[in-house]
């Protein structure tokens, strides 16, 4: 079992390392999906990004609402949760990536 540095349990150690696994899967792997179908658009890259966050979005969902869970309610809140997060900053992350494209582009005249 984890122990903070006072002795006492951390909030870690009660859940399961499988649970831990399948949460961290929720915010990695749409991020990493999204970030790589940018990156391999020859052009309209955030618009690739955009299209693809809206098809991971809706499988998701429906992958959520048709099939029969066997996790906890907290647990499926929080797994939605992380994909929202992940999806949107895979957004943010390629417009971000865009504009320092678009700067380096301009300062050294590439297109």
């Amino acid at each position: 079992m984890q122990t903070r540095t006072d002795g006492e349990p951390s909030i870690w150690s009660a859940v399961p390392p499988q649970t831990l696994e399948r949460l961290g899967y929720a915010l990695f792997v749409p991020f990493v999906f999204v970030v790589v179908a940018a990156y391999v658009a020859p052009r309209f890259r955030l618009a690739t990004a955009a299209a693809f966050v809206g098809l991971l979005a809706g499988v998701m969902v429906v992958g959520k609402v048709f099939t029969e869970s066997i996790d906890p309610p907290w647990q499926q809140i929080l797994t939605v949760c992380l994909w929202i997060v992940s999806l949107s900053a895979a957004l943010v992350y390629v417009r971000k990536h865009l504009r320092v494209a678009a700067a380096r582009s301009r300062v050294t005249g590439w297109n």
